[in-house]
């Protein structure tokens, strides 16, 4: 009966699971069409829901800071030596550090031996030559790790807050698999997500669409007492965002593609992508399950 009760949990959780999938993905259906049938509609609908999360993030604080700037009114009023109102000021002096706190989303940037300047010239002039024609951000490093991939990381020094730092990690696997020129199409691709040729809104809704996903792990993790304030706000908020910007975001997968045939060519874009994915699928199968056997 136990075994019995235990599986018919499980079905529930799968069912919820499967429903909640079903209606993320019917989300994602009416943004697209209302992408396409209005893309200026959609565009506003995008930036009116970034602008409801800063703006509920600054309504919080702004009560907060109100708060102080009341008790520090009222301390004067009073004048010195108010032992009460002193100790209000501390206890929301203290919340709102509390609240700041719960705020930090820390991303870290990706692991990797970083590679400098000096020690590989030559790459640097090449992604430099490619971010320049593509209008997109120069890497502040390139670092090597051992995985068959690559990515162009932009890492928020600020939290939610923004003032990124460019991170292009390349796997040494990838590049030794890829022509000099199917390469130049995989760091462009990546560094197409960054380019200004397609306009930097949905870059930043790209980036922006990060940023709160780790913000909802790590309220989702956090014991910090300021974190209450903004969990609900996040969990309602972020897979409304991700859904709409679901469209967005393909898109700019597609003009990442474009970004790399055209520094690149076509073919070798083409080859280079499909390469990488041919091996990194190889590796898995038919290298990594060996070892583990």
């Amino acid at each position: 009966m136990a075994n019995l009760g235990g599986q018919e949990e499980l079905d529930r959780a799968v069912a919820k699971e499967e429903a909640a999938h079903a209606k993320f993905v019917a989300s994602i259906q009416v943004q697209e069409r209302l992408a396409n049938k209005n893309p200026a509609g959609y565009r506003r609908k995008v930036f009116a829901l970034i602008a409801l999360a800063y703006g509920y993030i600054f309504f919080i604080l702004g009560i907060a800071l109100a708060l102080i700037g009341l008790d520090i009114y009222f301390m004067l009023d009073a004048g010195a030596g108010n032992n009460v109102l002193i100790r209000v000021g501390i206890i929301i002096g203290l919340f709102v550090l509390v609240i700041l706190r719960s705020l930090w989303v820390k991303i870290e940037p990706p692991e990797g031996v970083i590679l400098t300047r000096s020690q590989a010239p030559k790459l640097y002039a090449i992604v430099d030559d490619i971010a320049e024609k593509l209008k997109a951000p120069k890497p502040a490093d390139i670092r090597i790790d051992a995985q068959l991939n690559a990515a162009a990381a932009q890492t928020p020094r600020l939290g939610i807050f923004g003032f990124y730092r460019n991170t292009l990690l390349l796997g040494l696997p990838l590049l030794l698999s890829l022509s000099p020129d199917e390469a130049r199409a995989v760091i462009a691709h990546e560094f197409g997500h960054f380019s200004g040729a397609h306009g930097k809104f949905g870059a930043w809704a790209y980036r922006i669409n990060r940023v709160w996903q780790q913000m909802g792990k790590q309220f989702t993790q956090s014991r910090s007492y300021g974190a209450w304030l903004f969990i609900g706000f996040v969990k309602w908020f972020q897979p409304r965002f991700s859904a709409t910007t679901f469209a967005m975001r393909r898109a700019n997968e597609y003009e990442a593609d474009q970004a790399a045939a055209r520094i690149a060519g076509a073919a070798n874009a083409a080859t280079g992508l499909m390469r990488m994915s041919y091996l990194s699928t190889h590796l898995d199968e038919r290298f990594w399950d060996t070892l583990d056997a």
